[in-house]
């Protein structure tokens, strides 16, 4: 973390950046400078200590309790023996930090769930101060919430419901959807913790309640085309945002039922999930032809005619995996490691000394 925090500053002074946009989680590590951060470029940083809060798992679930905020039963131990009495089963077994779904598994017996912790152990990702989660399903459709704030107040808010997961469980294919109490238990989420940037939420929504369950909490700006294509443009205010304009909040009505997806995120994850060849490409056809699921949907990632390019990596994509269908995994855990913020990393950050830190800065 220390080399990436002087690497970023030195890149800043070499470009003379007006704005630093972090857009995954890198915003644990800058939100512990945002205050010294800040003197040298533009951005928009929550508190660290409102961060720590959403980033992990389980204090995620802590605050929001505290709030009555509706999440999942769940339970919260630290040693893997305190497993041994589970009886509900399915659940899903996680830990309190990790990316893109490679801290999450599904445990349909207490075999599987022990198998599950310990192979989470034989990871290196289990230590004396780890926090594991048992979460108990919920009713609903998966979805995910993404909001901007400025000093606690909610600037925007765009809702989208997944029609096809992706990697790690993440949307493949959204449709915007209107959710006011979803809406509303973010606005009062972001003014408790008086958030100062972007986060996203997912939760699974009941159509027949009109209440979600809220199961995880990302500190940052998520994916946003979705929301554009229905007039929202979330990046753009956290631009301004972070240049110090004041806003006002957007109360533009909800577009519901605008589709989007990302293609190879798709592919990629019907690899994970042991698609074949023929499986695989049809999707792809399927996508490029625009008709099932992806009728009347834009691709996110590829797009020809604004971004001709943006093809080149869609393409590489689909032959690796035609060449060898099983390959997605190995891709995923590759990019993963790249960029994710695991829990020994998490321990690096906090490690660092205030004094540290600001060497970085100089």
């Amino acid at each position: 973390p220390a080399e990436y925090l002087r690497f970023l500053m030195s890149t800043v002074r070499e470009h003379g950046y007006n704005v630093l946009f972090p857009s995954h989680e890198q915003v644990y590590l800058l939100s512990r400078v945002r205050d010294e951060i800040s003197k040298h470029v533009a951005v928009a940083l929550p508190d660290f200590e409102a961060v720590r809060l959403m980033q992990s798992k389980s204090d995620f679930v802590r605050t929001l309790t505290e709030l009555d905020i509706p999440v999942p039963a769940t339970r919260i131990v630290r040693d893997v023996a305190e497993l041994d009495d589970h009886s509900e089963f399915p659940c899903y077994i996680k830990l309190a930090h990790s990316t893109a779904g490679t801290g999450v598994a599904v445990a349909n017996s207490q075999p599987e769930l022990i198998r599950a912790a310990e192979e989470f152990r034989t990871q290196g990702r289990l230590s004396e101060t780890t926090e594991i989660l048992v979460q108990q399903p919920v009713a609903g459709i998966m979805c995910v919430v993404t909001a901007v704030f400025q000093q606690g107040r909610m600037i925007a808010a765009h809702c989208a419901e997944s029609l096809e997961r992706g990697v790690g469980g993440g949307q493949g294919l959204r449709v915007s959807a209107s959710h006011p109490s979803v809406v509303e238990y973010v606005r009062q989420l972001g003014q408790h913790l008086h958030w100062h940037g972007a986060m996203f939420l997912e939760y699974f929504f009941d159509a027949t309640t009109g209440q979600p369950q809220f199961i995880e909490c990302n500190p940052r700006i998520g994916e946003t085309w979705n929301a554009k294509l229905c007039g929202i443009n979330l990046c753009e205010l956290l631009v301004r945002i972070s240049l110090g304009q004041r806003l006002e909040p957007i109360e533009t009505p909800v577009t519901a039922g605008v589709r989007s997806h990302s293609d190879f995120f798709i592919l990629l994850a019907k690899s994970i999930r042991r698609a074949t060849r023929r499986e695989i490409l049809r999707t792809a056809w399927d996508m490029i032809r625009a008709r099932g699921l992806y009728r009347d949907s834009v691709c996110e990632i590829t797009r020809p005619a604004a971004d001709p390019p943006s093809v080149i990596p869609a393409l590489a994509c689909l032959i690796q995996l035609l060449a060898y269908p099983g390959l997605g995994r190995r891709i995923v855990e590759k990019s993963v490691r790249s960029y994710s913020l695991p829990q020994s990393g998490v321990e690096k950050i906090h490690a660092l000394s205030d004094g540290q830190l600001l060497q970085c800065l100089e």
